[in-house]
């Protein structure tokens, strides 16, 4: 009975942490497709459903003020530079949820608690020693706490990968636009058109800032500022200077361009002359013994045999 009720409070916590996770990234959707259902129900439906949508709104208002407590409590905690840290590294992951500091280093702890409290009830009712439950929910803690850091970190260098790998095409499409005789700002709103990815979704911001109001040198340090890539920023630096000095934009791409290429064709060689060595460990301690254990098994028996 004992086990059977642990369980059905394991399989509870769990949905409702699942629930809460699903509403906490979805909430826009669920109150579109609810507002959807309203309108077009017909009139008595919707008089029956005036009091589970003041029920509905009532719940969605309680979970409003945990979580607006929930980051409150959680901003005084954090200080302005790991603040503006994890914002810049946010920013240059791509950011898809549009989540704040504040609300990354909120899941990391919902996450890493919610696994310490699952291996905790998991374990504790078949273990006598508390020592090592503690033990061990504290390292799931651990990992649900890393874990969420660890991805952000690896979007991030796949992001940028991906910027650099789509450089080359870009810049060549915003040479072409240039040298047909638009204007830059022109040039890149065709490229971002023609060219998808990461690159172009960057060069948009750019573009939404200078609708804005800000000027095309400020928009554009901003992007230099957002993608930390050496070769971008170089490129970046180099169309702000050209632009401050009346330097023709079509002959700093091409240069620029050029570069890029020659910049990757050295560095793929690199990585090429880098793979014998990186091949050299797992022959080593991986097909060399198993060659020494073939050849020099039979022997090995065959002395051991002789001598005893």
């Amino acid at each position: 009975m004992t086990q059977f009720i642990f369980f059905i409070s394991t399989f509870v916590f769990l949905t409702l942490v699942v629930a809460g996770i699903l509403h906490f990234f979805m909430k826009r959707e669920i109150n579109i497709e609810q507002r959807a259902d309203r309108l077009s129900s017909r009139p008595g439906e919707q008089l029956e459903g005036e009091g589970e949508g003041k029920r509905q709104l009532a719940n969605s208002q309680f979970v409003q003020k945990g979580l607006t407590q929930a980051r409150t409590l959680m901003k005084g905690k954090m200080s302005g530079h790991s603040i503006k840290t994890l914002e810049q590294k946010l920013q240059e992951s791509g950011n898809p949820k549009n989540l704040t500091a504040v609300d990354f280093r909120l899941i990391q702890f919902t996450v890493g608690l919610g696994l310490f409290l699952v291996v905790f009830l998991l374990l504790f009712p078949s273990t006598e020693s508390l020592s090592q439950v503690l033990l061990i929910s504290g390292a799931a803690g651990l990992i649900g706490f890393i874990y969420p850091m660890a991805n952000l970190n690896t979007r991030r260098k796949n992001r940028l990968k991906q910027i650099e790998k789509m450089m080359p095409d870009y810049f060549d499409m915003l040479n072409l636009s240039v040298e047909a005789g638009m204007g830059l700002d022109s040039a890149m709103v065709q490229s971002c058109e023609k060219v998808t990815g990461p690159l172009a979704d960057e060069f948009q911001v750019a573009l939404e800032d200078m609708k804005l109001g800000n000027s095309r040198e400020i928009a554009l340090s901003d992007l230099r500022d957002r993608v930390p890539s050496d070769q971008f920023q170089n490129v970046i630096r180099s169309l702000v200077q050209a632009d401050r000095l009346g330097v023709g934009m079509s002959k700093v791409i091409r240069v620029q361009t050029e570069r890029i290429r020659e910049q990757q064709l050295q560095r793929a060689r690199e990585q090429a002359m880098k793979t014998p060595v990186k091949m050299l460990l797992p022959m080593v301690f991986c097909i060399f013994p198993l060659l020494f254990i073939v050849l020099m098994g039979p022997i090995a028996i065959q002395i051991f045999d002789t001598l005893f």
